[in-house]
């Protein structure tokens, strides 16, 4: 008797575990963006544990892999990387960090009934990255609740729509009565986007979750197609490497730098560059017909950065530190 109710216990331990698990190390969520934009895609990891405000965490590194333009014709792929987040599950309430008040906010909450509201937010703030548009009310209702099962787990599934005041959310449908299906599932989180999305889309924003990994379940939306990688990507008609012409060299220095650089380059035309911070943001921009050319980088943070000079065509690239 006594192995038995020792059995018991550890296996209810180990379901409840298991149930209760949000954002475990190793996780992964894909998501496409907007139709009518190349197929830009964001990728949330949950990469290690930390301590915050006792709480034990996951921090979720989030990135969105681009199209940038160097010049007419020229592209390649890029990548913008996004603030870390901090989360954690009590409950089958998700918690996110908020970095300027300190304290954790719930971001889901998996025990709510048909008819709950759930404010997220209520103060200013600056949205999720990718999508980080300047909003006030994060705000939803559940209209439905249910359970789904996937890889023989049962899971809490949401149907939620925006509040009439809310302007960041996770999912409205176009038109009363219109059907949502991008529900809110537990240890996944919303199928549109996990952190939400302005209730204006623009081309090129988030549009909903291809695929979610992790040890224990696996989701493809039926929105992505079964032939397609969750991570693909499409070949770009021109190759960033192709336009390479490693005849052609540039130097920069000092690096790192406190105040100012120089580009020095051979080519015989004039050439533009282009400076980048870490998150892929374009920071100065600029064209010189000199090979010694001398930049002004008092504006800019400590930091790492990327230079792109295009010349013609003829595309290198550097990176230099700014360190004060």
């Amino acid at each position: 008797m006594k192995k038995i109710c020792l059995l018991s216990i550890t296996i209810f331990l180990f379901c409840h575990s298991i149930y209760c698990q949000w954002a475990p190390i190793g996780a992964k969520w894909y998501y496409s963006h907007t139709y009518g934009a190349p197929q830009y895609l964001t990728i949330i990891e949950s990469v290690r544990d930390t301590l915050i405000l006792n709480k034990q965490c996951k921090v979720l590194k989030s990135y969105n892999i681009y199209v940038q333009g160097l010049s007419p014709g020229i592209y390649q792929w890029d990548t913008l990387y996004c603030p870390l987040q901090y989360t954690y599950c009590d409950s089958s309430k998700v918690y996110l960090y908020d970095n300027l008040l300190n304290d954790f906010y719930a971001l889901y909450n998996f025990n709510a009934t048909a008819g709950d509201t759930i404010t997220v937010k209520d103060t200013l703030f600056s949205g999720y990255c990718p999508d980080n548009f300047s909003c006030s009310i994060f705000q939803y209702k559940v209209d439905s609740v249910s359970d789904t099962i996937l890889n023989g787990i049962s899971l809490r599934k949401q149907y939620a729509s925006a509040t009439p005041n809310a302007d960041w959310i996770f999912y409205n449908p176009p038109y009363p009565g219109a059907f949502n299906h991008y529900p809110l599932i537990e240890k996944i989180g919303s199928l549109r986007y996990l952190f939400g999305t302005g209730i204006s889309g623009v081309e090129g924003s988030i549009s909903h979750l291809r695929c979610y990994q992790d040890s224990s379940i696996s989701y493809h939306s039926p929105d992505w197609p079964d032939s397609l990688a969750c991570d693909y990507l499409y070949t770009l008609i021109t190759d960033i490497k192709k336009t390479i012409d490693t005849q052609n060299k540039i130097t920069i220095f000092p690096n790192p730098t406190s105040g100012q650089i120089n580009i020095e380059t051979n080519f015989d035309n004039p050439f533009y560059y282009y400076i980048y911070n870490i998150f892929g943001h374009l920071e100065m921009t600029g064209v010189s017909n000199a090979k010694l050319t001398l930049i002004s980088i008092s504006s800019l943070c400590n930091g790492i950065y990327s230079i792109i000079v295009n010349s013609d065509g003829k595309i290198l690239r550097d990176e230099f530190i700014v360190l004060r």
